[in-house]
């Protein structure tokens, strides 16, 4: 994949190099780093990523993406913007193929609806047609979607089936609310032979919200190549 389309959605200057460059993978953890990468570098509370350029150069990374001047030789690509949080989302989701445009609707929610009983979805995904299942949802009332419930009770056992958990609440910390229906999803995939790899919460008040998404997102991908690698 090149830079370029990588960068599509995204306003940004190119500082040197090229964004026909090709990129092996997308990495803001510098350990993580190999040969082509493209690395970001993220400026946090306590460590930022653009002090780790050197390292990942030296480890065959070929573009970086900084929101601070820096300086590197002529053969890696330099790419800023405004801000390298922001744009992570934007590349990930590019390097992954825009995953939520993807999605479909089965069913809504209604506000007030919450018997699990009353709920029709248009269609029941069958989870032996994939192999890693990612189940998200609301939280409603500190617990789970009435929706999610429902559609358990529906599909039957997972059989071993991979899985990835995570909710979204309103409140700005995980306790309050999104830890239990976090909790009761799992015992649910744990009553219908499901496999849990990995979980998570974002917290939509949270001023660190977008660290959430981004961490849960490099988590939920680590995980994913790692099961794909032992298929293989």
């Amino acid at each position: 994949m090149k830079v370029s389309s990588l960068l599509e959605r995204l306003e940004y200057s190119c500082c040197q190099g090229s964004v026909e460059q090709e990129v092996s993978t997308v990495e803001y953890d510098s350990r993580k780093v190999i040969e082509n990468s493209l690395f970001i570098c993220i400026k946090g509370a306590v460590v930022d990523g653009h002090k780790f350029v050197p390292d990942v150069i030296a480890k065959g990374a070929k573009t970086l993406v900084v929101q601070e001047d820096i300086e590197a030789p002529q053969d890696v690509t330099v790419i800023k913007v405004e801000d390298t949080r922001y744009a992570m989302a934007f590349i990930s989701a590019a390097y992954f193929g825009h995953p939520a445009e993807q999605l479909k609707t089965i069913g809504e929610e209604k506000t007030n609806e919450n018997n699990s009983a009353n709920i029709t979805l248009k269609s029941y995904p069958d989870p032996q047609a994939h192999d890693l299942l990612i189940i998200a949802g609301p939280v409603r009332g500190a617990s789970a979607s009435p929706v999610l419930k429902h559609y358990f009770s529906r599909v039957g056992q997972f059989e071993n089936k991979p899985m990835l958990l995570f909710v979204t609440e309103f409140f700005p910390f995980p306790w309050m609310g999104g830890k239990n229906a976090l909790k009761q999803m799992t015992a649910l995939c744990d009553e219908h032979g499901a496999d849990v790899i990995g979980s998570g919460v974002i917290n939509w008040k949270n001023p660190h919200r977008e660290r959430q998404i981004t961490d849960l997102l490099q988590q939920f991908s680590d995980l994913a190549t790692g099961m794909d690698q032992k298929i293989k």
